[in-house]
């Protein structure tokens, strides 16, 4: 289930939170259920929400466009924002568990690079639907 956390902005708006990745009560055989490929080049449909639900924030997309092209340490990730360390943490272990990222050690160093595969993925989910 979503934790949804909605902080009111003074303009009016809202910002939207989902701290856990949605879980879905599709019924078997739905069609929506059946949208990933056979192929297996796809995601599911829960993967597909986990993958968005860690793209939707801002900060997380703009980690992703810094480690496209190449893989780079936490310290020079989180340096490039105007975030504690803990929170770039937070945001890369996020988007580790969803996938999107691959981290590796070399010495004292986190080593984070972009899984492209699963931006693929989640465009043949999207593919799926048309």
């Amino acid at each position: 289930m979503f934790t949804d956390i909605c902080n009111q902005w003074p303009a009016g708006g809202f910002l939207l939170s989902l701290t856990t990745p949605p879980t879905t009560t599709l019924q078997p055989g739905s069609d929506v259920a059946l949208i990933a490929p056979p192929d297996g080049d796809g995601c599911s449909l829960p993967e597909a929400q986990a993958l968005l639900s860690a793209l939707a924030e801002p900060n997380r997309l703009e980690i992703l466009r810094l480690v496209w092209r190449r893989e780079l340490p936490a310290g020079q990730i989180a340096a490039r924002f105007h975030l504690t360390r803990t929170a770039v943490s937070g945001h890369l272990r996020i988007m580790e568990r969803a996938g999107l990222l691959a981290r590796r050690s070399q010495g004292s160093l986190r080593l984070y690079r972009a899984r492209p595969e699963r931006i693929a993925a989640l465009w043949s989910f999207f593919a799926a639907l048309r």
